[in-house]
């Protein structure tokens, strides 16, 4: 009887164990999403600053997570999820404030104004 109360109490430490670290595993996936997705969205403003007037980028964004949100704002791209939240500088503090949900965005240079735009 002692046997197996030693046993069942180590099954019980090892589930803990193992079901902390597919926690830690899936917060440290979700982290590294939310960091590529600002530095994603980071870029393609970035290229088309760097591009110069009258430059295009049209991109497509799919986040994987459906609970990151990102704005643009203030010459920073912020991304914010349940487990992580990163703010990254642009080159350029001229781009109109947005939020850029999941999908198709549309990049312009406008005289040096970075304007984001989603069609609907």
């Amino acid at each position: 009887m002692i046997v197996l109360s030693v046993m069942l109490l180590l099954f019980f430490i090892f589930f803990l164990i193992y079901a902390n670290q597919i926690t830690i595993s899936h917060e440290s996936a979700d982290r590294i999403t939310t960091e590529r997705i600002a530095s994603g969205i980071r870029a393609a403003i970035n290229y088309v600053y760097l591009a110069g007037d009258g430059a295009e980028y049209n991109a497509s964004f799919a986040y994987g997570l459906s609970d990151v949100n990102v704005s643009v704002y203030g010459g920073t791209v912020d991304a914010q999820s349940d487990v992580a939240q990163y703010s990254l500088p642009l080159l350029t503090q001229n781009v109109n404030e947005t939020y850029v949900s999941p999908g198709n965005v549309m990049i312009r240079n406008d005289g040096g104004m970075i304007e984001i735009s989603q069609p609907q």
